[in-house]
């Protein structure tokens, strides 16, 4: 007797890109991302308790029992660039407490057999500031970008970047824009075969966890 099998099948809907979609992620399937940072009683799950839109959302914190200072917590997700190698990278993305982070990244890099190539902006609440990584590998501020998300409500990210002539772009965060145009992105020789890394990541500033909640992340070229 023949059996019959299933798949599961996502509409994405309308997404506002204008390009080649590399990748698009709401949660609702699927977890696409794996979990690096800390050991211990982290949780790194799909959260149907809160989402910007739809059902679920993707929760990553780090461990609560022997929780120490600079406790981290990553989710990864690889895929590639076309020939085009001009990537838009966007998200949505809250926390119930930004001051218990001492750090949020997020972290583009795209290995071409020859180079290895990252784009980074990281945001530390401390301060506050938005820096980017800049061709010395020094994480650098960017001018005006000193505005601090509020708690428990989903803010937007997107960041520009063009591999092919390795420079950024632009950074957004909400309704502010920030012109990065030209500012070289830190490259250096790795044979390591062409893929294209996609992390974000927050890491503790004192002995109590911190947690983030991952929604709508999508890659695409224009």
């Amino acid at each position: 007797m023949s059996k019959e099998y299933t798949r599961l099948v996502t509409v994405l809907g309308q997404i506002p890109v204008a390009g080649q979609i590399i990748f698009h992620d709401d949660f609702d399937g699927l977890l696409n991302f794996t979990k690096e940072g800390t050991a211990g009683d982290f949780i790194f799950e799909i959260d149907p308790s809160i989402a910007y839109k739809g059902n679920h959302s993707l929760k990553i914190k780090t461990r609560t029992a022997e929780a120490a200072e600079s406790d981290e917590i990553s989710a990864v997700h690889y895929s590639h660039l076309s020939v085009s190698k001009l990537l838009v990278a966007s998200g949505r993305f809250l926390s119930p407490d930004f001051d218990k982070m001492a750090v949020l990244e997020f972290d583009f890099v795209l290995y071409d057999e020859t180079n290895l190539n990252r784009a980074k902006v990281s945001y530390i609440p401390s301060v506050p500031s938005w820096r980017y990584l800049n061709s010395g590998n020094v994480e650098t501020a960017i001018v005006g970008a000193t505005a601090k998300p509020f708690a428990a409500g989903w803010h937007f990210y997107e960041l520009i970047a063009d591999f092919a002539s390795n420079v950024y772009k632009s950074l957004q965060i909400d309704d502010q824009f920030f012109d990065l145009s030209g500012l070289p992105i830190y490259s250096f020789g790795s044979l390591i075969r062409r893929h294209l890394r996609s992390t974000i990541r927050h890491q503790t500033v004192g002995a109590a966890p911190s947690d983030l909640n991952l929604d709508e992340f999508l890659l695409h070229e224009i």
